[in-house]
């Protein structure tokens, strides 16, 4: 009886070591993967320009994938007047203290909270008069795509 349960002891202790030692393999590999220089971040766009290569395969292209930015503070976008090329996305980063959304010539963005942030890519030449939806009045901006 005794030799049973030593050995149903020195069973569940190997168990559970070898359990422990998988556990700790997986923490470290996945703080090793978090941390490594070369991995990568996708982005997903809100509009890219799509063509299709055949039914079963999309391919995602932009052109002249310039990436401006907008950073939303005080009330104000900064810049508040961009002149951009057709197929260049903005991303508008709201880092005001309270939410704001971007509003006009066709564009609305969802209303994004302190330090929330939403893109678009212009496909059209043309001026978009822009605003926030919360101080339509105050925080203003002109886009020119050419």
């Amino acid at each position: 009886m005794t030799n049973e349960i030593f050995f149903m002891e020195l069973t569940q202790g190997i168990l559970f070591g070898l359990v422990l030692v998988i556990a700790f393999g997986a923490l470290l590999y996945a703080f090793s993967s978090a941390f490594n220089p070369t991995s990568t971040t996708t982005t997903t766009l809100a509009n890219p320009v799509t063509t299709s290569t055949s039914p079963a395969i999309t391919t995602t292209t932009l052109q002249n994938p310039n990436l401006h930015t907008v950073i939303i503070v005080n009330r104000t976008f900064i810049p508040n007047n961009l002149t951009i090329n057709v197929g260049d996305t903005v991303i508008w980063k709201n880092q005001d203290n309270v939410g704001h959304s971007v509003q006009g010539s066709g564009l609305a963005s969802p209303y994004l909270r302190t330090g929330e942030s939403w893109n678009y890519t212009f496909t059209i030449a043309k001026e978009y008069l822009l605003a926030s939806g919360t101080y339509p009045r105050i925080t203003r901006m002109t886009i020119t795509a050419v």
